[in-house]
């Protein structure tokens, strides 16, 4: 390939669906991806969930075929279809060959257009997102993870809640409401329609032309939610799971959106403390101490916010030992910063990572659907190298200095109370909260 990252060609429709595409011709195959703004920021209040049970409804049938049917016709093409819901954007992605791309986008036109929300599958499927939250509460760090959002943001805000909502949320929905989700935010102008592979932007616009010409609107735009955060001192959040040998424990703050100019540098902060792992979290837990499996730390974008988040799941008489130690390792990152070899391995690591992640049409295309899902700049991942390089031992040191407070961060703990309670009152980090989830 003549340039790194592949150049983008884009076009757009007249009902203002934007076009793009990156050739790639070394196989006889496309990846498509259709972005759209529907995401579960988007769900009408006391509609948590909607958006994902619009998404997972999406191709349970149209006005011409039923849900077999829409499912033998994909699979005749040896290709699958994924709906995918997130917080800010919902995708359709699927990966086919070349000379099934007319045919691929046949049924993705029919959906997009015609999507006929059957009572009977918007039922089956309500009830099977019903219970895999309820499956989810069963699972400690699924919990623990949900908990700290929670605590975050508030479960006022779609970003404190799941995706998939709220179980009492999502027994209310019914199909006139995925209709109406759909027939609002389903809709041409403010998406984009990604291809990535043997193609061309004018065999690309012309394949969109034939079948989503007619798909008609204007998506409104998501709305900006205030949130309030609950954590204004550092506090414990203490969820009782009883007759748990370990403890999850989840220790985190309110952070940056992914397009924020220091996220970068954050990025290859949290390399330093537990992004990898030879990080100094999972050294100093699991290398040292012998306290966990393994331990990690992420900053987690959303395209209005994020979080910053570390994790691991210890032995329940030793969680306040860990806790003290996930405390410490942020402490010294904030009052020293890493060091030049810390900064030089990371630079070269992320590099190859980033490197390694445009070699299949799929990868450049998850690539292109991030780009819409952040709103980063258009030209994010040609100047990535050079803004990596370009980061510093001081740059780095401000960004964990604003952004890591020690002090005010929340902890998440969710295991046995009756083993827990006491060694936690001890160490001292902050009030303890009996924390209800659900």
């Amino acid at each position: 390939m003549s340039t790194f990252p592949p150049l983008v060609d884009v076009d757009r429709l007249e009902n203002g669906l934007a076009l793009q595409a990156v050739e790639m011709h070394a196989l006889p195959i496309v990846s498509v991806g259709l972005m759209l703004r529907a995401g579960s920021i988007d769900d009408p209040a006391g509609r948590a969930g909607l958006g994902h049970l619009t998404g997972s409804s999406l191709d349970a049938g149209t006005l011409s075929s039923d849900i077999h049917t829409l499912a033998e016709r994909i699979e005749f093409l040896g290709t699958s279809l994924h709906v995918a819901v997130v917080h800010d954007a919902t995708s359709i992605v699927c990966t086919t060959l070349t000379h099934h791309l007319d045919d691929a986008m046949s049924v993705v036109g029919d959906i997009l257009c015609n999507a006929a929300f059957p009572q009977q599958e918007v039922d089956r499927l309500r009830a099977s997102q019903t219970t895999s939250l309820l499956q989810m509460h069963d699972r400690p760090g699924t919990r623990a993870s949900q908990a700290l959002d929670a605590v975050l943001f508030s479960r006022r805000h779609p970003y404190g809640r799941p995706v998939m909502g709220e179980p009492e949320d999502v027994e209310q929905l019914a199909r006139p409401d995925t209709r109406a989700f759909f027939q609002n935010r389903y809709r041409p102008g403010g998406a984009v329609a990604i291809a990535a592979g043997d193609t061309s932007i004018s065999v690309w616009r012309d394949t969109c032309e034939r079948h989503l010409g007619k798909w008609l609107g204007i998506a409104p735009a998501s709305q900006a939610i205030p949130f309030i955060p609950d954590v204004e001192r550092r506090k414990i959040f203490l969820i009782d799971r009883p007759a748990t040998p370990q403890a999850e424990v989840r220790v985190g703050c309110i952070a940056m959106p992914g397009n924020h100019p220091d996220y970068l540098a954050a990025t290859l902060l949290n390399y330093c403390l537990g992004g990898q792992f030879t990080s100094r979290l999972n050294l100093s837990l699991r290398e040292r101490r012998g306290l966990t499996y393994g331990a990690w730390s992420a900053f987690s974008p959303f395209r209005l916010s994020g979080a910053f988040v570390e994790g691991g799941a210890f032995h329940t008489e030793r969680t306040a030992e860990a806790i003290r130690v996930m405390i410490d390792e942020m402490e010294r990152i904030v009052q020293d910063g890493i060091s030049q070899e810390e900064l030089r391995f990371a630079q070269q690591s992320m590099r190859g990572n980033f490197l390694r992640s445009f070699e299949t049409p799929s990868q450049v295309g998850g690539r292109l659907q991030a780009i819409f899902a952040y709103d980063l700049p258009g030209d994010y991942h040609r100047t990535y190298l050079d803004r990596l390089a370009a980061l510093t031992l001081e740059g780095i040191h401000r960004v964990a200095q604003h952004w890591l407070i020690p002090d005010r961060m929340a902890i998440v703990v969710v295991g046995d109370r009756s083993g827990l309670k006491d060694q936690l009152r001890k160490a001292e980090f902050g009030d303890i909260v009996d924390y209800s989830d659900f």
